[in-house]
């Protein structure tokens, strides 16, 4: 849990660093992540649309930021290390002796 988290740190540093739209940009990042894994862990439903969140914030990043600005970098690997901590796990299929 504490690696699916630390992406959350990425955005607020780049809501507290900036104004207008990425202000509101990378706080929507962080205030949504922060409530949605806590209660991933309680919530089944809520843990599938972990991955279709941080896509949906990964294309908010892209499409609502200038390009190459502190903000937008910071913003796409954030969305992209949500989207990939939150990918699902392949199974392990044990092997009978």
């Amino acid at each position: 849990m504490i690696a699916v988290c630390v992406p959350i740190l990425v955005a607020a540093v780049g809501a507290l660093a900036s104004t207008g739209t990425a202000q509101f940009v990378s706080g929507l990042m962080a205030g949504v992540w922060s409530v949605m894994v806590p209660a991933a862990l309680f919530s089944r439903w809520t843990a599938r649309l972990l991955p279709l969140v941080s896509a949906g914030f990964l294309c908010l990043s892209i499409l609502a930021l200038p390009f190459n600005s502190a903000a937008f970098v910071g913003d796409v690997w954030a969305g992209l290390a949500m989207a990939l901590l939150t990918l699902p796990r392949p199974r392990r299929i044990p092997i009978a002796h």
